[in-house]
């Protein structure tokens, strides 16, 4: 698996150990080195942006892990209900 799908999974744990009941959609390929990823819940949506980089050092970076985790945290603190 390469770094950037390990990065990707690793990324849809994190959500879904945060909430269970969000869809997240990450697209494809990056766009300009970023990500645009969709948090949802119901009809409900936040985006984030996340560059390749980071994407790639998620699973393998402890500092990066946690500052995702902040971000993840904070637009799905900004989700209702």
């Amino acid at each position: 698996m390469s770094e950037l799908e390990d990065g990707r999974t690793k990324f849809l744990e994190l959500v879904k150990a945060l909430d269970p009941g969000i869809t997240v959609v990450i697209p494809v390929a990056a766009s300009n080195d970023l990500f645009l990823i969709s948090l949802a819940k119901g009809l409900h949506k936040k985006f984030i942006t996340l560059s390749e980089d980071d994407m790639m050092d998620l699973a393998g970076d402890p500092g990066t892990w946690s500052d995702v985790t902040r971000q993840v945290k904070q637009a799905l603190s900004e989700l209702p209900g």
